[in-house]
């Protein structure tokens, strides 16, 4: 091949500056370890660069971090924190393992089976609880899971095309990584059927299954090259899959919900949880936390319609072990009771802890910390917060200990994500102006 030559003459001239610069560079200083080559191509450039510097992170960052193709620490982290108690509903994940089960599949038209259920019901910790279940069970199946929203790649398209695409073949995770997005869309298919034939070979009665848990928290980007373009029309997922294959996914009612029922998939929804079960589920989160709950009080919480959510439950008792005056439990256990979902809980407990900085003349400090939250990439550090918030080192009288991991509220025009490590909003609290409390707000 004829080496490359730029058109433009300027840039022709710039070019070989550069290359000259660089063998100079090369030659006076060979401690630096510099190799100087030409290409042929701008593609050949752009593949040498490629690996120039993939070969010196290889070098330089740790062997740990660098080889995070999956980035499975952090679904692994939050399916185990979903899975430190539960309430089984055996109906559910009676009906999973049915999906899987060797009599249900419908040869080429397969498709997935969907789990639906409002914000908050547990489709997470179902999905968490039946993968650990299922690895014991059928150890000779293969999971890939993704829990949308775990972090802040996970949400995006890209992100979970090249988890799954290098699941399917780790021999392949440097070419997957540099593949558009287009080119890990249109070859999902042929990924997926050859992992299952190989799957086959070595095992007969393994199974590839595919867990995506809250395909509404991707974030719905446009491509032009994709049907609808729309990412939460899901046509970037294939419409059938061979008998070796076993796709789940949960979703929140919306786009992504009326895209699988249009495709007339099998489905389950979630649903509240039973006196009985809401009553033995605030019993063991109290004694975990060495606290206790009179039969009246803990009546009072399984009779209320909200805590059949699992997810309001948990943020009423937390907040109810965090509340410090035993003496007016009772009428703090009504405010919380009387909120009707949970971003009226969350509004309460947002101003119990715009009160909590009265001591240190604190105000709007809940609306700072939202603040610095929403506009941080990967989370702020407690002391970040302190020095935000006026509170000083030393004083630790005062603890930013409190917890709203994995809290999604709705509004009218998103779902958006409150954790420890909010991205994609910023998320604004607006503090109260009058003694009724309010809801947080989002921009």
């Amino acid at each position: 091949r004829k080496r490359y030559e730029n058109p433009d003459k300027l840039s022709k001239q710039f070019r070989s500056t550069l290359e000259n610069e660089i063998r100079h560079l090369a030659a006076s200083n060979k401690d630096l370890n510099v190799t100087a080559s030409s290409y042929d191509t701008p593609e050949d450039a752009s593949s040498q660069m490629y690996h120039i510097l993939r070969n010196t992170f290889e070098k330089v960052l740790p062997e740990k971090l660098f080889n995070s193709h999956l980035d499975a620490d952090a679904h692994n982290s939050f399916a185990a924190v979903r899975r430190r108690f539960y309430v089984g509903n055996e109906v559910l994940l009676e009906a999973l393992d049915n999906h899987v089960g060797e009599n249900t599949y419908l040869g080429n038209h397969n498709t997935p089976f969907c789990i639906f259920g409002e914000s908050g019901s547990g489709k997470s910790a179902l999905l968490s609880n039946w993968i650990f279940r299922h690895k014991e069970r059928r150890p000779n199946d293969s999971i890939f899971f993704h829990f949308t929203g775990c972090d802040s790649a996970s949400t995006s398209l890209r992100n979970l095309l090249i988890r799954l695409t290098t699941w399917c073949n780790t021999e392949q995770a440097d070419d997957v990584a540099i593949r558009t997005t287009q080119e890990l869309c249109e070859r999902l298919p042929t990924s997926l059927n050859d992992a299952a034939q190989k799957l086959s070979k070595s095992n007969p009665k393994g199974r590839l299954i595919v867990v995506l848990d809250a395909l509404n928290q991707l974030e719905n980007e446009h491509f032009s090259w994709l049907q609808q373009q729309a990412v939460h029309k899901l046509h970037w997922l294939p419409l059938v899959f061979n008998e070796k294959i076993a796709v789940i996914c949960s979703t929140l009612p919306g786009s992504c919900h009326d895209a699988l029922v249009a495709r007339s998939c099998q489905a389950i929804s979630t649903y509240p949880l039973s006196q009985e079960d809401a009553m033995n589920f605030a019993k063991t989160i109290m004694q975990r936390a060495s606290k206790t709950l009179s039969e009246v009080q803990l009546k009072r919480i399984a009779l209320s319609k909200q805590c059949g959510n699992p997810l309001f439950l948990t943020l009423l008792l937390e907040e109810l072990i965090a509340f410090g005056d035993y003496n007016k439990l009772d009428k703090k256990l009504n405010e919380l009771t009387a909120c009707q979902c949970i971003p009226d809980l969350l509004g309460s407990i947002l101003t119990r802890l715009e009160d909590s900085f009265s001591h240190i003349q604190g105000k709007n400090r809940i609306k700072t910390i939202f603040q610095l939250i929403g506009v941080s990439r990967e989370g702020v550090l407690e002391a970040e917060l302190k020095k935000a918030c006026s509170v000083r080192e030393e004083d630790s009288s005062f603890s930013f200990d409190f917890d709203v991991d994995n809290v999604v509220v709705e509004n009218t025009s998103s779902d958006v994500k409150i954790d420890k490590r909010v991205q994609e909003h910023e998320i604004l609290y607006q503090p109260p102006t009058t003694p009724a409390p309010t809801t947080p707000t989002t921009t």
